[in-house]
């Protein structure tokens, strides 16, 4: 079930952005995770039995309710055609965003 992707983060920032602050992307993974499910037409269902995953899992995670886990961000990688590195990074942005407020 490995396939593309549209979805990245984005990666252009303001440079004055930059300097006045850290900058953290505002967005749970599970949001990014919800656009990626909706635009390749994958159900949640079928998702959690690519990944061996439980059905709340997926649910907890597409709702912001639960983070993305290292485990978690592997396997999403492996079924995505991402790096593990691309979900544990916006699980880092978001815990990040939500200290900074």
């Amino acid at each position: 079930m490995a396939m593309y992707s549209k979805w990245k983060l984005p990666t252009i920032i303001e440079e004055e952005d930059m300097i006045k602050k850290d900058f953290y992307i505002e967005i749970h993974p599970g949001e990014v995770l919800s656009g990626i499910l909706e635009d390749e037409d994958i159900s949640q269902a079928d998702l959690s039995r690519a990944l061996g995953a439980s059905r709340k899992t997926i649910s907890e995670i597409c709702t912001q309710k639960r983070g993305i886990s290292a485990e978690m961000a592997f396997k999403l990688g492996k079924v995505f055609g991402q790096s593990a590195d691309f979900w544990m990074t916006a699980q880092k942005n978001w815990e990040l965003s939500q200290v900074d407020r």
